[in-house]
């Protein structure tokens, strides 16, 4: 699971950010210190969640981040899944850490 999910994000970190980062990794959408944070590696995966908000859901997108995107970014529906796919991994693994620790930590207290 962990290593599907790894090679997932890999081919949509180098997928996005190549098409993207042209267009979209600039002053009005980032501000200037998420633009010099951004581009070396553990930050760099906060900018591919950005971008597959951004096709996964682009209106919700709109509203918050790019608010000055007028044109509507094309992809088809498989890379639109495989974001959307993204985005709820990048929710629910930190929920099911917190259960995991919680959970240790009942066990190491309470038992």
């Amino acid at each position: 699971m962990i290593r599907q999910w790894g090679g997932m994000f890999t081919l949509l970190h180098s997928l996005l950010t190549n098409k993207l980062d042209p267009v979209l990794f600039r002053q009005p959408y980032f501000n200037t210190a998420e633009l010099a944070n951004y581009q070396i590696f553990p930050l760099s995966g906060l900018r591919s969640l950005n971008y597959s908000y951004l096709i996964a859901w682009p209106t919700m997108a709109k509203r918050r981040r790019f608010k000055a995107l007028n044109s509507d970014i094309a992809s088809n529906w498989l890379v639109r899944n495989l974001c959307r796919v993204h985005i709820a991994t990048g929710i629910l693994a930190p929920l099911i850490c917190i259960f995991y620790f919680a959970s240790g930590g009942y066990v190491l207290f309470f038992t």
